[in-house]
């Protein structure tokens, strides 16, 4: 006698259950092809908006790397005329930087700064009050100054 009221009360329990929670029944489970289609259009939109904006946030980081890196090559430069007394030529051209002094010669090699054609010389425990070099990034104009200690660019628009 106490199995069956077991049973039994066991019986409801499991059908409470299945009704409450929507599996046994006759309302279908999963969405509709509309929900998944506005939940498609929701994504690319918000796509079409967020990558353009990524992509220029990548390219502009590439324009500062470069830009840092010609800042240190020219430091480097004027610290090696000032630390061995020589006397060292900065050369300007295309997509390239070269320094060169008594023989030797370093290079600099850029993806997406090119510079006017010019020459500085940076005299041995003299270094020049203030130089301009005209470089393009991605067509665009942009000013190099080269102070005593620090180089800045300058968008020359």
């Amino acid at each position: 006698m106490y199995r069956s009221r077991a049973k039994a009360s066991l019986s409801r329990f499991r059908g409470s259950w299945l009704r409450s929670s929507g599996l046994h029944g006759s309302k279908p489970q999963g969405f509709t092809l509309i929900e998944l289609l506005v939940v498609m259009l929701i994504m690319s939109i918000s796509l079409s908006i967020i990558l353009p904006l990524t992509m220029n946030q990548i390219e502009s980081a590439r324009y500062r790397a470069e830009r840092s890196k010609v800042s240190v090559f020219i430091t480097k430069v004027q610290s090696l005329g000032f630390f061995r007394s020589q006397a060292i030529t900065l050369k300007a051209s295309g997509r390239k930087l070269s320094a060169g002094w008594y023989g030797h010669n370093a290079e600099l090699v850029l993806d997406y700064i090119s510079f006017e054609e010019e020459k500085v010389q940076f005299n041995a425990g003299f270094i020049p009050e203030s130089v301009e070099l005209m470089a393009f990034i991605n067509e665009q104009p942009w000013r190099l100054v080269i102070n005593n200690e620090k180089t800045e660019w300058f968008n020359a628009d």
